[in-house]
């Protein structure tokens, strides 16, 4: 139902082209122990929602896991012998001995030298592809950070690591032939063997992806070069925060608008993910969805009103003061060190009480004011905590005014907004106990915990009204290790 209501309100707003990234949420029938504690989406739902969309002039497009991300597959004891490492961070590259620690992880990618991991494959297409109306299929095959280091090493070594990935999509290619479809697949690992792009079938698409503000989009250039059709595919930049770094997502889904349309991009998709269990609400991501439906229909319009116009026109709500709210959340969620990914609020929620994230004291970070994004040193401190409580509190005076007023928020995303809301206060107040210069007093962690242990009641209650139950076991597990710790 969530999905179809989504369907709908998608094709409201002219978008045309929606994708379900899967890497174990689907009830293989061949395969059950994929997805067997997942909630997974089964065929008759695919179905259901493909005729929807259908029916609204929405292209419903099959995405699945077809290489790497595929941990939550290959740790299954039925499936490690298809791992590159065979689920066990079984390398043979030397190169593997200085992989970083978050591309470390065991049971990621299938090993292409393994003829069974092409019979696995060609089962889940055979159940998979017929059931979407859709002529493209989304094989993913983005991240493959394990590339030819384990099964594969000889192979990799003797025909190249750039050569494996090509001979992969070649397969997959022919695989997906057979059900009538064409591929479209991530760039990132093929721009890093330019020479080989020419080497691809000429009805493959690539997907040029990136998601910071300054990203360097005039990289699409790259795939128009190839003659290959492509797609732009900005991010709202909803996921590893707790919530959407709006002001982030705007630059990052104009900046690829323009240059989509200066080079001829057949599309502008914008992408919204869910790492570390999805405890970002799909809620938080509207602003964002919007903006890049308007950004690829009307690449020249005025951004500086946006927000306004979406107060207005989404949550029906015309005032100066919700819009000015919002811009301010935005500034708020955007602070974070350079260079990671994962928002510092987002760190310090889920963080326990003696994470290093709580002394780190002056950071090089990446700020917003009024919308406007730079760089200068942060010290994240208990006085910034304070400082951002503050803030927030005035936000949340504004939200909570119109989170239950009457013939407004058709959609229901206010609650949503005022628990993030909530959330950000959390890590707001956890950080001026904590942080440098905090009294990090006994009385001061006893109320964070029973903070946090409301906070989780809801976090629970708000999921469960619009989600399947799936894995929301992993972020309660994230919330109990924070509370625990203080």
């Amino acid at each position: 139902e969530r999905l179809i209501e989504m369907a709908e309100i998608l094709a409201s707003y002219k978008i045309n082209h929606l994708q379900l990234y899967m890497e174990h949420t689907f009830r293989f029938r061949a395969h059950p122990e994929i997805g067997k504690n997942a909630s997974p989406l089964t065929a008759e739902d695919i179905l259901v929602l493909d005729e929807v969309c259908r029916q609204r002039h929405i292209e419903l497009v099959p995405s699945l896991a077809s290489f790497g991300h595929l941990a939550s597959v290959l740790l299954n004891p039925k499936y490690r012998h298809l791992a590159e490492d065979l689920g066990t961070l079984h390398y043979v590259a030397p190169e593997a001995a200085s992989m970083p620690d978050w591309q470390s992880r065991p049971g990621w990618s299938l090993a292409p030298a393994n003829p069974d991991s092409y019979k696995f494959l060609e089962s889940l297409f055979a159940e998979f592809l017929p059931l979407f109306s859709s002529k493209r299929f989304n094989v993913c095959c983005d991240e493959t950070w394990d590339l030819g280091m384990g099964q594969s090493y000889q192979l990799a070594k003797r025909i190249g690591k750039g050569r494996l990935y090509l001979d992969h999509m070649l397969r997959l290619h022919e695989l997906a032939a057979k059900h009538g479809k064409k591929i479209m697949f991530w760039g990132d690992i093929i721009r890093h063997y330019p020479e080989l792009i020419d080497q691809l079938p000429s009805d493959i698409t690539l997907l040029d992806w990136g998601y910071d503000h300054n990203h360097n989009f005039a990289g699409v250039a790259d795939f128009r070069r190839s003659g290959l059709e492509f797609f732009a595919c900005p991010g709202t930049n909803s996921w590893c925060s707790m919530f959407a770094r709006m002001h982030a997502a705007t630059a990052n889904i104009h900046g690829f608008a323009v240059a989509a349309r200066e080079n001829g991009a057949r599309g502008l998709m914008t992408t919204d993910w869910g790492d570390n269990g999805h405890f970002n609400f799909m809620e938080y991501s509207w602003h964002g969805y919007l903006i890049g439906a308007e950004q690829a229909w009307n690449t020249g319009a005025d951004r500086s009103d946006y927000t306004a116009r979406f107060c207005d026109r989404f949550l029906k709500v015309r005032s100066a003061e919700l819009t000015a709210a919002i811009m301010k959340l935005g500034d708020v969620v955007q602070t974070s060190p350079v260079g990671s990914y994962e928002n510092i609020w987002q760190r310090m929620y889920y963080a326990v009480a003696n994470d290093p994230v709580f002394g780190q004291g002056k950071v090089s970070s990446f700020v917003s004011v009024r919308g406007k994004i730079g760089k200068q040193d942060v010290n994240y401190s208990a006085a910034l905590g304070r400082k951002t409580e503050r803030e927030l509190l005035r936000i949340r005076s504004v939200v909570a005014r119109y989170e239950k007023k009457p013939g407004v928020d058709p959609f229901g995303v206010l609650e949503y907004w005022l628990f993030a809301v909530d959330t950000l206060l959390h890590a707001a107040r956890k950080l001026a106990a904590l942080g440098a210069g905090g009294e990090n007093r006994a009385a001061q962690r006893r109320k964070l915990r029973s903070e946090m242990a409301r906070l989780l009641k809801r976090f629970e209650r708000l999921w469960m009204a619009r989600n399947r139950r799936s894995e929301i076991r992993v972020t309660l597990r994230r919330y109990r290790k924070a509370m625990r710790s203080l």
